[in-house]
């Protein structure tokens, strides 16, 4: 029975220290289209947590759906690993920005990537479209700064806010 005290102890901290563990796994968030079950499942193999958003009343439109929004605290290797596999079920994608470009999203934001969001927010961003070449220039990439650098690049400056007539931001991710 002495020994109960510390066990129990010590069972409280490894259950403690990987519930930290799960709030700061990365996250990958899907827009519901028919893919989206397969392409999630290639996704955990990366070892980051997927969700797959309900399907909306409206059908899914690809062209409605072309931005990716990554987090800035989301390393750049394991990034673009997402990138890599979401092209090949979400092949619209064509616009990307940090999650840090025209707004401050809540802190947990910035250790997601969200596929699929809204075409009409990465305008209202003045996002410049991505060439298929320009994505597959990020296997060059080496450094967190270097992709930060890499994603700005291709924003045209100023912007409008793609949140403007919104309850919330949801809709516009």
């Amino acid at each position: 029975m002495r020994f109960c005290g510390p066990f129990l102890l010590i069972l409280f901290l490894s259950g403690c220290a990987s519930g930290m563990d799960r709030e700061k796994k990365l996250r990958v968030v899907l827009a519901y289209q028919d893919k989206a079950r397969r392409c999630a499942m290639m996704l955990r193999e990366l070892d980051v947590v997927v969700k797959i958003q309900p399907q909306s009343e409206l059908p899914y439109s690809a062209h409605a759906s072309t931005a990716i929004w990554v987090g800035t605290e989301f390393p750049y290797d394991r990034a673009i690993e997402v990138i890599g596999i979401a092209l090949k079920y979400y092949e619209e994608l064509r616009y990307v920005a940090l999650s840090n470009h025209g707004w401050n999203p809540p802190a947990s934001i910035h250790q997601e990537i969200f596929v699929g969001g809204s075409t009409e927010a990465a305008l209202r961003l003045r996002l410049k479209a991505w060439s298929r070449q320009d994505f597959e220039a990020l296997s060059k990439i080496k450094s967190q700064e270097a992709f930060h650098q890499f994603i700005a690049a291709r924003h045209e400056g100023g912007y409008t806010s793609p949140f403007e007539g919104k309850t919330t931001g949801r809709e516009s991710r």
